[in-house]
């Protein structure tokens, strides 16, 4: 299944605008892109401190929730992120459970996964901002930009394409795959 994409200037959120999108019924699944988020969110109600330029994408898709167990797929899409962006540096991508990646103790990339019903069918949202050219400097917490620690020139619309790429993979194996070897064969 390809995603069709959706591309703006501004939005308040990439999720908020994936879930009208769903609501509106214009696609069963796709993918968000904006240059500008305003009011970007993580988890547990935090914000995301979106800086202009930075990469701000959803993927949403339709899903079985009777065969595809969305806390196994929320540990995989930090594995799909960190094989993308090892592509663009030497330095450790670590982790850190559930949705962030850190590289050098300083977060680069933020997951926020949501799940919303739409007339009895259930849609899956994957909201990802990535520190790609800019970082914020904030006393709460450290980030760093992929192009402070890159080896490699990176574009936004080329992180965007395999993105976008390795979730079209997914998304035409998510009912085909035991997720538990998905899982342990990215690393």
């Amino acid at each position: 299944m390809l995603l069709k994409t959706f591309n703006f200037i501004k939005v308040d959120s990439t999720n908020n605008i994936a879930s009208k999108i769903i609501n509106q019924e214009k696609s069963k699944a796709g993918i968000v892109v904006s240059q500008i988020q305003t009011n970007g969110r993580g988890t547990k109600g935090r914000n995301w401190v979106s800086l202009k330029h930075n990469l701000f994408i959803s993927i949403f898709f339709r899903i079985n929730r009777e065969l595809v167990n969305t806390d196994k797929l929320s540990l995989l899409n930090p594995k799909i992120l960190k094989k993308i962006l090892g592509k663009y540096t030497l330095e450790k991508i670590i982790i850190k459970h559930p949705n962030d990646l850190l590289v050098r103790n300083s977060k680069i990339c933020g997951i926020l996964q949501e799940v919303i019903n739409h007339k009895n069918k259930s849609y899956l949202i994957i909201g990802i901002g990535l520190n790609s050219l800019r970082y914020a400097y904030n006393n709460n917490f450290r980030s760093i930009s992929l192009k402070k620690i890159s080896n490699k020139m990176v574009s936004n619309e080329r992180l965007i394409e395999e993105i976008k790429k390795a979730y079209e993979i997914l998304i035409r194996n998510i009912n085909k795959l035991n997720f538990f070897q998905l899982i342990t064969k990215i690393k």
